[in-house]
């Protein structure tokens, strides 16, 4: 299984912008389906940006978020689904994931 996200999408821009308002105390009024998909990524988002450097630059605090992201998919694909858990163990199914901005892959 090979997971790949990228910046360049409304997930990710959604879920961003959710973790900021949440950091700040701010209410970011979302319907049932994007809170079904931005609420788990915008938690993963702001663990990444209370740990970001002062001064981080925009981009690459999203891109540290969207990275960090996909490594916290790729460990419940490997550790904590039951299934793909057991196909992994038994080296029968591997699991990688990457960043593509669009005109490269990066391991991540």
């Amino acid at each position: 299984v090979l997971l790949l996200g990228t910046l360049d999408c409304d997930a990710v821009t959604l879920a961003y912008t959710l973790a900021r308002a949440q950091a700040t105390g701010s209410a970011l009024p979302l319907a049932p389906s994007e809170r079904m998909y931005a609420e788990p990524m915008a938690t993963v988002f702001r663990k990444v940006m209370a740990n970001a450097p002062p001064g981080v630059d925009e981009l690459a605090l999203r891109a540290a978020c969207a990275e960090e992201w996909l490594r916290d998919c790729e460990r419940q694909l490997r550790d904590e689904v039951p299934a793909t858990a057991a196909l992994v163990r038994l080296s029968e199914l591997h699991v990688g994931c990457g960043m593509v901005d669009g005109t490269t892959a990066q391991r991540v």
